[in-house]
């Protein structure tokens, strides 16, 4: 897991206590949001016709 905590909230940043980490789901690569033990989000990307976009799934899970 690659996980990069935010200290600080910044205008179009990840507020106080937020967690992202990189995870692998289903075989691909996904962003997982996380606010303390709880996973809050989590963002699967698609890779089609040079275009970039994400699946949304929330989530409401511990860790």
């Amino acid at each position: 897991m690659l996980g990069v905590s935010v200290a600080s909230r910044s205008p179009g940043g990840v507020a106080d206590g937020v967690m992202v980490s990189i995870e692998e789901v289903n075989g691909a690569p996904a962003l997982l949001g996380w606010v303390g033990p709880v996973l809050v989000g989590v963002l699967v990307p698609n890779i089609a016709d040079g275009r970039i976009t994400f699946d949304e799934f929330l989530a409401g899970s511990s860790r």
